[in-house]
């Protein structure tokens, strides 16, 4: 009697089960940068270049069955910042149109634009100044220009 039992409910079980729904994965060079499914959020530019801020409704035959919306950023009467959200009609749209996506941020941005040498040499450049005026020197004395140069 136990063994009918349980093979009923993995029966019932197995035919609830999915395998797999479908989803949207972004990749750049083999490596997978974002994976989308029915549900997420997803914001790219059409080859129209519009840019598509939405919710993923359904993914189906290369085709997303979007949500768009806006936000808008206001002010209310008491003076207070708010976000109003605005929904568009529903739509569809082919794998194919795709054409950007936004580029992700990176925690270190700053050393590879070089702003954290720029801001080094503006410190160093600071710092010799300072230290040739307190010390009663002449600023282009003794290969200092170089230095400031440099910097």
């Amino acid at each position: 009697m136990l063994k009918i039992i349980l093979l009923s409910i993995f029966i019932m079980s197995a035919t609830l089960a999915q395998a797999q729904s479908d989803f949207l994965v972004l990749k750049k060079h083999n490596k997978t940068i974002a994976r989308f499914f029915p549900g997420s959020y997803i914001s790219f530019q059409l080859d129209s270049k519009q840019w598509i801020d939405a919710y993923i409704k359904k993914i189906a035959n290369d085709t997303l069955y979007l949500d768009p919306f806006e936000q808008r950023h206001g002010i209310n009467s008491w003076g207070m910042p708010f976000v109003d959200t605005a929904w568009k009609n529903s739509f569809k749209v082919p794998v194919s149109r795709l054409y950007a996506f936004p580029r992700p941020e990176q925690s270190v941005e700053y050393i590879r634009n070089g702003r954290i040498f720029q801001i080094g040499g503006a410190g160093y450049l600071l710092l010799n100044i300072i230290n040739t005026l307190t010390s009663g020197d002449k600023l282009f004395e003794n290969n200092n220009g170089t230095r400031l140069g440099i910097a």
